[in-house]
């Protein structure tokens, strides 16, 4: 998947799956990824899992602000 853009506006989140939890507890777990772009020119970029949460919650109310537009 192509990385967000303003040309290409969208959001991407990746939150790997890490079955380590019972197959090996010593495994590294790998944290999930997040970035938008708007139309606009606005981005954002995030990484863990509170922060993509919060992210993503962002994208939501700055598109939400373009739909009066």
């Amino acid at each position: 998947m192509a990385k967000p853009s303003q040309n290409n506006p969208g959001i991407h989140v990746s939150a790997p799956y890490n079955p380590s939890d019972r197959m090996n507890p010593d495994a590294w777990a790998p944290l999930p990824l997040a970035d938008y772009a708007c139309h606009c020119g606005q981005t954002g970029t995030a990484t863990g899992t509170t922060e993509v949460k919060a992210l993503v919650s962002e994208y939501l109310t700055h598109q939400s602000s373009h739909e009066d537009r």
